[in-house]
């Protein structure tokens, strides 16, 4: 209650000086961002859960709190603030917060926006509700963890606060860095004390992209690395990369990622692929993920059918046919089909 009264209050104050004192506002102020609402049904014939057949309705939404201006130098300095739709388990409303300067130099960005190698990643591109966003595993159980997606935020969590530059593109290069001085979620640890046990530091992210055009082809081809620093014993380190080729309406989409954390002897290997094509406001696709850890021998097979209509400005119907097939330790923990519709606005 105090948190919501508290957000409520913060958002009044701030459209009381964008309306009230135009005169000293300085900051150009906006809103924007999404909702989501989906509704589904999942057959689970082998999974953690046992056999079941269900229904479910899921949201997802969040709000941005923009600001900006523009000094008399020509430096933009600006922030966002994301607000959850709904609570997290945790009961946090604020999702990431950061403040940003940008220039003829880049962009350097301080807070707790996601770590460059993992915005900087081309991953496997859905016409659907999505299969390389993680959204497999909300529909069939059993079917979560590392193995569900390419982009990986581990060994980095991405709400950690960070320092974060990202160049100017030349030539269609463009290249980031994070920096993490300790890995504490959502606590602002006290600059040089006491280091606590199992706690990392000095961890960092680098990403780079390119993107171009080849005769009537797209190409957009991106690489990231992350290091969860020192502190405790044990490397922790991974690796991103992705692939995008468009011709026409088509494309065609390969990624990768990995996740080694030498603490719990854990290897973790995903790839993807997909195609998607999109003719007008309709869109189809098909998307394929393998995931293997090999810290106990789980492999796992994520399928998606995906198709899409935009219906007007910031209004796309979805749908999602998913398959998941896992097998942990020669145990089937998964062997599932959702079906998946609902809508997308963006505003």
């Amino acid at each position: 209650m105090k948190k919501s009264l508290l957000a409520t209050t913060a958002i009044a104050a701030l459209g009381a000086v964008a309306v009230a004192s135009p005169a000293s506002a300085k900051f150009e102020v906006g809103v924007s961002g999404y909702m989501e609402q989906w509704f589904g049904y999942s057959d689970n014939k082998e999974s953690v859960q046992a056999d079941s057949d269900v229904f479910d309705q899921i949201s997802d939404s969040e709000f941005f709190i923009n600001f900006s201006q523009t000094l008399d130098n020509g430096l933009k300095i600006g922030g966002q603030i994301q607000v959850e739709g709904q609570q997290t388990g945790a009961g946090e409303m604020i999702d990431e917060q950061f403040i940003y300067v940008n220039g003829s130099f880049g962009r350097v960005e301080l807070g707790t926006d996601n770590a460059a190698h993992y915005r900087m990643h081309y991953g496997i591109k859905s016409a659907g509700v999505g299969i390389d966003e993680g959204d497999v595993g909300q529909w069939v159980a059993g079917g979560g963890g590392q193995l569900r997606s390419t982009n990986m935020s581990a060994p980095l969590e991405n709400d950690e606060n960070k320092v974060t530059y990202f160049s100017p593109r030349v030539n269609g290069f463009q290249v980031g860095a994070s920096y993490i001085p300790e890995m504490r979620i959502g606590t602002n640890p006290v600059a040089g004390g006491a280091e606590a046990d199992a706690i990392r530091d000095n961890a960092y992210s680098l990403g780079g992209n390119y993107v171009t055009s080849v005769a009537d082809m797209s190409v957009k081809a991106s690489v990231g690395y992350m290091n969860a620093g020192g502190g405790v014993a044990g490397n922790d380190e991974g690796l991103v990369a992705g692939l995008q080729l468009g011709f026409g309406g088509f494309t065609a989409s390969l990624a990768y990622g990995e996740h080694e954390d030498d603490t719990n002897t854990e290897d973790v290997n995903v790839f993807g692929f997909g195609v998607a094509y999109m003719a007008g406001p309709a869109g189809v696709s098909l998307g394929y993920i393998r995931g293997e850890d090999s810290d106990d021998d789980d492999k796992m097979n994520s399928f998606e059918m995906g198709a899409s209509y935009k219906m007007g400005p910031g209004v796309t119907a979805k749908g999602s046919v998913y398959y998941v097939d896992r097998i942990t330790a020669g145990v089937d923990t998964a062997d599932g089909i959702a079906v998946v519709g609902g809508l997308a606005l963006s505003f």
